[in-house]
Formats: structure tokens, C-alpha cells, sequence
């Protein structure tokens, strides 16, 4: 009887233990990190988040579980997803392949249409990132109202674990285990991209090299017998030295000036500028927009990025904006339909020929951001102008691998830029916001200068033209003969006054300066009309020279022309000379 009475307390013991055991099972959850070297910088990718939830757990709707990030790291790219636990009737997947798993087992079904899942949120600049448990309608994504229902893992032994995955890119299958984003208030049915489901944290707070990222979860449940107990591994990354960036200026570019397309005296001309080209005038550019021609002749404007780190290899978006004067949005100056390319290199790429590889497919933006399909051709004459649909402001590329191992420079060669010469000012500065961007997270933007419009191109500083014309029979009217002048510009680009000084055989002097001469343009007029400034004109002979200012119409583009008659039949005309 002894015996039979030790065999009992022993049994009874083990009975307590066994029962002890699995109330301790019950509303556990095991932590499993990865923890990547990651950039001090704005915004990085950090490692990803597993949960291993024991068997018999049990939580109800409205239970939350949080994420705090340490040390003042924050979110620098905002979460708002649900991902679905399993289906309706709360079967699970056993591949692992999906974002919440098991190695068997199943969950409390779910109202019928209705799947249980977790909410997960985190606004910009948080600390805490929360997972929310709710049930959601399968064929709506809406989210269903708060019921207080109750949802248990039970696995087919104790040791099988409900293994919930975050932040590795995977997006699943929404009806049994997948991720669908924010649509609209209480409504996740936006398909995502892996680079939704990763967790971008802003590690610029971090004071010292070598320190780690903490994600601390906890629990916060509607009962408090639902509390969840953690353990394991709560590091997310490692911080390494910061990455800079810097925008390379090729030696000799210039911002450059833009002439505006001319109405006056000469057809109307609106040419693309394009602006890593140097040319004169055939690129829409004064001869302003030069570089430093090297001995291979290559070192022209270019827009280029360097890293103080080898670039990541992973892949990126590269997003272009016109400003004008600053302001974004439809202000004259637009895309031609010229696709981006690029070049990427170890070392500089300023004395090489322009990139020609391809980016991702390009989209283009009104400043409304309505899309527009085909941008205008880069326009070669006419001022035909960019009509309302095709004013192209803003392109991205999808995303794209960019770079090989060891590269250190980007350079991106822009499309050439059309412009509506009647939305477009004299003194109007043009600029380009570039964007390169990882297409998870983390990104740099530079400004640089295209160009400046101007009415007329300046010319480089030095004596002007001059021209002698030997001989006029008078300044003034009433003379057996009149006298007339024609002042010629020939220059491209070039457009200044013209000065003519007029000597009299009895020594004394007259001059007058002319209007603006277009380039391609022409002054005309009599002598007899012109308001001499200086001695009175009168009926004498003299002779004139056209001078033009420094900086003005270059040498061997200024010529003129005098013409005299007596109003019968005698008349002659002459070519001035240099």
C-alpha cells in the first residue's frame, strides 16, 4: 500500500508539471532578428522581425504588440499594411514561403468572408511601430468592426510555433498569407511592392560608430491575461560610418545662358536646349556654355554624384524635376521625349563621353501630376510651343540594378528641354532637381543650373566690330543728293548697339547710336533722319565709321552699307570695309 501510494503522489506531481508546462507554452513568443551593417544616415533599410509564437496562445482583437526603436532612431518611411495570418478558416501555410507560417497547426477560424491579421503602423518619424489584431473582409479589404472575438494558436504539439515574418520583402497571398496596403480610411487592398514591406529607419541620432539598433516589443492587451511574453534577439542593424554624397562640377561648366526665341526681324526660333552638349547655338545654348576642352576634347557639363562609399547593390529609382526661378510646376520649360540615360563608373566620368546606358522605364508628370504618354520631340525651329497634355515636369524610372561592385560615380545625362516662349522670361532661371533613390529606402537629392534666359546672348569681352564708310555727300537734308546706311549684324547669337561717329571735312564730329541689333538683324535709315548728337549736321561731306561696343557684335559679323542719290537717275553704293 506504501508503494501504491508513493506511484500516486509521483503521477500526481508529474500531471502538475506537464500542466505546468503548457501554461508557461502558452502566450510566449520567441524574437529572431537579422541585423545587416547598415549607413548612418536619414534613411536606411534595417533588418527584419520574427516572431515565433508558441502553441495555445491566445489573443483577442484590439490586442496590440509594439516595436520601440531605440536610442531616438525613428521611422523615416511610413508602415501602414495588413498582413493576413491564414484563410477564413484559419488554415496556414506550411511552406514558409509566405509571411506568417507554421510548422503545423492552425488558428481559430475567422467570421465567415473574414480572415485574422495584423495591422501594421507606423507613422513618419515614430519610434514605436504597432501590430494591431483584427479581422478583415477577404474581398474587400475592409477592415471589420471590433467584435472581442478571440483568436488560439493550436498546434498539433506543443513545440509547433506560428512564425509571423516582417520587414523581408515578401508580399504573399492575401487570401491565405499575404500583405495588401492602405486605400483608404479602414480599407488594405493595394497591392505592394517587397519594398512596402521593409522597415526604413532614420540612424542620424546615433553618437558613435559600432552601436546597434534595438527593437523592443511588447505587448498591450484588451485582458490582462493575454499579456505576451518575449524573448530572444530584439537587434535590427549595426551602425557603421556615415556615407556622403557630393555633386561633381566638371572643370569649365557653366550654368550657361539660353536665348530666348526671337519674333522680331527674323522667324520665330525655339531650339531644345540640351544640356550636356557644348555647341554654339545648335544645343539651344549661347557659346556661354562651354567647358574646359581637355586634351580628349569630352570634359562637358554633366550631372554626376559621387559617394564617399561604393554605391549599394541594390535597386534604385532616379526621379528629374524642372524648377523655374525655384518653383516646381508647370512654368514654360518641359521635357522633350528624349529617354535618360546614364553612366556609372569607379572614378570620375568628367572627361568621358556622355553616359548612354538604360535606366528603368520612364514615366512622365504634368506639375498636377496627371501623366502625360509621350512628351514632346525635342524642337529644332519653329516656336511650335508644348501643348497643355504634353507639359512634361517631373520623370521617374521604375526601379533598376544600376551599379556593379566597386562604383563610386553616377552620372545621369538629361533630356534635351523644350520651351513656350510665351511663358518664359528674360532673367528666368531653369533648374533640375535629381533624385536617386533606393527602391526600399534612402535617398539623395542635388539642384543644378541648366541655364538663364536671356533676350540676347552676350559675347565674350573685347573690341567690337568696327566699319569705315569713306565718303557720304551730307548729314543733312536739302542736299543735291541724299544719303542713306545699312547696318548689318551677320552674328548667330550676338545682338548689341552699334555707334556711328560722323567726321565732317570741316573736323568737327556727330554721332548717334543705334537701337539693338538682333542677331541676323539689320538698321537702316537716312542720314538726313538720324539724330546726330554733336555739331549741327549740314550740307558738307564726311566720312562715318559703325563701331560696336566691347562685348558687342564681334569683328567679321558687323558690316555696312551706304547708299546716295539725287532723286533722278545718278546713284551709286558702296560696301564700308574694316
Amino acid at each position: 500500500m506504501r508503494r501504491k501510494g508513493i506511484f500516486t503522489i509521483l503521477a500526481a506531481v508529474f500531471m502538475v508539471l506537464a500542466f505546468s508546462t503548457m501554461a508557461l507554452a502558452a502566450n510566449q513568443i520567441f524574437m529572431k532578428t537579422t541585423v545587416p551593417n547598415i549607413l548612418k544616415s536619414t534613411c536606411c533599410q534595417a533588418g527584419t522581425d520574427t516572431m515565433e509564437i508558441d502553441s495555445l496562445t491566445t489573443m483577442q482583437e484590439g490586442d496590440v504588440i509594439t516595436y520601440t526603436l531605440n536610442n531616438n532612431v525613428s521611422v523615416c518611411k511610413a508602415l501602414d499594411f495588413f498582413v493576413t495570418l491564414g484563410t477564413t478558416a484559419g488554415v496556414l501555410d506550411v511552406t514558409g514561403t509566405l509571411p506568417v507560417s507554421t510548422t503545423a497547426g492552425a488558428i481559430t477560424a475567422a467570421v465567415a468572408a473574414r480572415q485574422w491579421g495584423f495591422l501594421v503602423q507606423a507613422p513618419f518619424g515614430s519610434q514605436i511601430i504597432t501590430l494591431t489584431l483584427r479581422q478583415v473582409i477577404t474581398a474587400t479589404g475592409v477592415l471589420a468592426a471590433d467584435a472581442n472575438l478571440r483568436m488560439t494558436f493550436a498546434g498539433t504539439d506543443l513545440t509547433d510555433k506560428l512564425v509571423v515574418k516582417l520587414f523581408d520583402g515578401k508580399t504573399g497571398v492575401f487570401a491565405t498569407s499575404g500583405i495588401l496596403k492602405y486605400t483608404a480610411a479602414n480599407t488594405y487592398f493595394t497591392a505592394v511592392t517587397a519594398a512596402d514591406n521593409a522597415l526604413c529607419i532614420d540612424t542620424l541620432t546615433q553618437d558613435y560608430l559600432g552601436e546597434y539598433v534595438v527593437n523592443t516589443p511588447n505587448s498591450v492587451p484588451e485582458l490582462v491575461g493575454d499579456k505576451l511574453n518575449f524573448s530572444g534577439d530584439y537587434t535590427i542593424a549595426h551602425i557603421m560610418a556615415a556615407q556622403t554624397f557630393a555633386l561633381v562640377t566638371c572643370k569649365g561648366a557653366t550654368c550657361g545662358d539660353i536665348p530666348m526665341g526671337s519674333t522680331t526681324q527674323t522667324a520665330a526660333t525655339c531650339i531644345a536646349f540640351d544640356y550636356e552638349t557644348i555647341g554654339t547655338g545648335a544645343n539651344g545654348y549661347c557659346t556661354t556654355h562651354t567647358a574646359t576642352a581637355l586634351p580628349s576634347g569630352l570634359n562637358v557639363p554633366k550631372f554626376i554624384i559621387q559617394t564617399s562609399q561604393a554605391f549599394d547593390l541594390v535597386p534604385y529609382t532616379v526621379t528629374a524635376e524642372i524648377l523655374v526661378n525655384g518653383v516646381a510646376g508647370e512654368r514654360g520649360v518641359y521635357w522633350s521625349s528624349t529617354l535618360p540615360t546614364y553612366k556609372r563608373s569607379a572614378t570620375s566620368t568628367c572627361d568621358t563621353a556622355v553616359g548612354t546606358l538604360a535606366l528603368g522605364a520612364t514615366s512622365y508628370l504634368r506639375g498636377d501630376g496627371v501623366t502625360v504618354p509621350v512628351p514632346v520631340a525635342p524642337i529644332a525651329g519653329a516656336c511650335a510651343g508644348v501643348a497643355a497634355g504634353a507639359k512634361a515636369v517631373k520623370f521617374t524610372t521604375a526601379a533598376a540594378a544600376l551599379f556593379a561592385a566597386g562604383d563610386y560615380f553616377f552620372e545621369l545625362n538629361l533630356p534635351p528641354f523644350n520651351y513656350n516662349l510665351a511663358e518664359v522670361n528674360a532673367n528666368d532661371v531653369v533648374t533640375v532637381r535629381v533624385t536617386l533613390a533606393k527602391a526600399t529606402c534612402g535617398s539623395v537629392s542635388f539642384d543644378l543650373c541648366m541655364g538663364t534666359f536671356v533676350a540676347t546672348c552676350p559675347v565674350a569681352a573685347g573690341a567690337g566690330g568696327m566699319q569705315l564708310c569713306p565718303y557720304v555727300t551730307s548729314l543733312a537734308a536739302g542736299d543735291a543728293f541724299w544719303n542713306g546706311i545699312a547696318v548689318v549684324n551677320s552674328h548667330a547669337t550676338a545682338a548689341s548697339t552699334v555707334t556711328l561717329t560722323a567726321y565732317k571735312n570741316d573736323g568737327t564730329t556727330a554721332t548717334f547710336t543705334t537701337p539693338v541689333i538682333a542677331a541676323g538683324g539689320m538698321y537702316v535709315s537716312l542720314l538726313s533722319d538720324i539724330a546726330w548728337v554733336g555739331t549741327t549736321p549740314v550740307s558738307v561731306p564726311a566720312y562715318i565709321t559703325a563701331q560696336a561696343p566691347a562685348g558687342g557684335i564681334p569683328v567679321g559679323s558687323l558690316q555696312a552699307f551706304v547708299m546716295m542719290a539725287d532723286g533722278a537717275s545718278n546713284s551709286m553704293g558702296y560696301l564700308c570695309k574694316p
